[in-house]
């Protein structure tokens, strides 16, 4: 790490705050196969994929939805993938209510611990949001009692730019007045994350969790990789 004092730390939220480090595809996973021991990865794979596309291309989630009900639309979604491609034999509403709720409870477990983290961060640092998500982001932050921790937030569905987009990154520190070498970016996903960050020149800390898939670079671009937000607490605090 550089001896150049960080002033503003960014934080990606999805698979980052909210599962500290999981992406969400392997926690739908486990919970589906709860409910359905014969699905396979590569057919729960597809039917993620569905839902997110879905979601995105017809703009399902509004602006007012909480976590909970974003949940239970991309559940409803996987569930008719895999309805319709002949995985299962019929949608039974009970097991689509425990693979939101089992769901739910590891976002307010992650988020309730990254909660303590932000306050202890914004003490000492600007905290800002660098996020790809669906345009509720806000709610989601106030849901989960985030929101006041940053001064700004950067979405991806609002802003009309994608991570690994630099111009997502971008419009987060345009009104700080500081050079790169000051900012920070904190994120799950190392082609997301952590490359365009390095591209604009800020430090980058890499949440090396359970990915979507494995990362092939053998020898990562972020100045400090971690395997637990906690860590952070050792290298800033």
């Amino acid at each position: 790490m550089s001896d150049k004092k960080v002033e503003i730390i960014a934080f990606d939220y999805g698979a980052t705050l909210d599962t500290n480090g999981t992406h969400w595809y392997n926690i739908f996973y486990s919970e589906h196969i709860k409910e359905n021991p014969f699905l396979t990865d590569i057919e729960l794979r597809q039917a993620y994929v569905y839902a997110e596309r879905t979601l995105s291309r017809e703009r399902l989630v509004k602006q007012d939805d909480t976590f909970r009900e974003t949940l239970h639309k991309k559940v409803n979604l996987q569930m008719e993938y895999l309805l319709h491609n002949h995985h299962i034999e019929e949608i039974e509403p009970e097991q689509i209510k425990n693979i939101v709720d089992n769901s739910y409870s590891v976002a307010l477990h992650c988020t309730s611990n990254a909660k303590k983290l932000l306050q202890n961060l914004k003490n000492g640092y600007k905290l800002v949001m660098i996020s790809n998500f669906y345009g509720n982001l806000q709610t989601v932050l106030v849901e989960f009692g985030l929101r006041d921790f940053f001064l700004c937030v950067a979405e991806s569905a609002v802003v009309g730019y994608s991570k690994p987009d630099e111009r997502l990154f971008l419009k987060a520190f345009e009104s700080f007045d500081t050079d790169a070498g000051r900012c920070m970016m904190i994120g799950d996903s190392y082609n997301k994350d952590i490359i365009p960050a390095k591209r604009l020149g800020y430090k980058t800390i890499w949440l090396k969790g359970r990915p979507w898939q494995e990362n092939p670079v053998s020898t990562p671009l972020a100045d400090e990789t971690i395997t637990d937000l906690s860590e952070l607490e050792r290298i800033l605090i």
